[in-house]
């Protein structure tokens, strides 16, 4: 802007000023747009490191089990081969199927979650048939892993069923006891249900190596792999908790974990009790 002024001896001046705050604010709009794009870029970039980590994991989680089917279902084509033989390989060939069928399972699961298809479907959950049957399920492992496995449940939930998705509910009880039996050695892992008010709240707790505080939320990143100490195998796909965060999310609860380097771990979650 400029204005003309005279002074008292009659001499002219210009005088121009600018406003400058406008221009301040279109600066500050643009510092801000480019802090959330560099920001969107590292989201992306860390994405795509992760899903690239994912897919090569992936290969590898499916090439080894179907190299098991594949080679021991050859090695049934020998002639002349003894029933224990024959029994060692069929199991060997049963094994890998079966980790197929996880690892095809996790994708499955996780590609309906993303696209919103997952529905709860409610029904009669009867507790201790589900815990027995879990462990019968794992007794193996845990023998294998020479872990001591122990479930209890709250007595006012014992001779009672409520409604929930049981199949959804199994599918998290699982996940959580195959990472505490994997991640723990010779040691005990307890799986507890107990009765708050209105809530179910489980616990799956393990005397193994634990998680570093830092490392606490990562766990449920999915595709997320934190490094822990166990002499056992640490494949698999990294979607476990994931999977089993937004599963209990869907069921009305929430999963968390406490935990701290060798101080074992206790992963925890309560959904809403509902009798018929």
């Amino acid at each position: 802007m400029n204005l003309n002024f005279r002074n008292t001896n009659g001499d002219n001046f210009l005088a121009a000023w600018q406003d400058f705050s406008e221009r301040e604010k279109t600066k500050e709009s643009l510092c801000d747009v480019k802090q959330q794009l560099e920001e969107a870029q590292k989201e992306l970039e860390k994405s795509n490191r992760l899903k690239s980590a994912f897919l090569s994991n992936l290969s590898h989680e499916v090439r080894t089990p179907m190299n098991g089917i594949l080679g021991f279902a050859e090695l049934l084509k020998t002639p002349d081969l003894d029933i224990e033989e024959k029994d060692i390989y069929l199991n060997i060939i049963i094994q890998s199927t079966n980790r197929l069928l996880s690892v095809i399972d996790d994708i499955l699961v996780v590609s309906k979650l993303e696209t919103g298809q997952v529905q709860i479907q409610y029904s009669q959950v009867d507790l201790p048939a589900l815990f027995e049957e879990l462990r019968l399920s794992f007794a193996p492992f845990a023998n294998e892993t020479e872990n001591e496995l122990s479930f209890s449940l709250d007595s006012g939930l014992l001779d009672k069923s409520f409604q929930s998705d049981a199949s959804k509910l199994k599918q998290v009880l699982h996940a959580l006891i195959h990472n505490a039996l994997k991640f723990t050695d010779s040691g005990l892992v307890k799986i507890g249900g107990i009765r708050e008010g209105n809530w179910i709240c489980f616990s799956v707790d393990d005397n193994g190596p634990g998680i570093a505080k830092e490392d606490l939320e990562r766990v449920f990143l999915p595709f997320e792999k934190v490094p822990m100490q166990s002499y056992h195998s640490q494949n698999g796909l990294g979607l476990g908790l994931s999977v089993s965060r937004r599963l209990v999310e869907l069921l009305g609860g929430r999963l968390m974990v406490q935990s701290s380097s060798g101080t074992g771990s206790l992963f925890q979650f309560r959904i809403p009790l509902k009798f018929q």
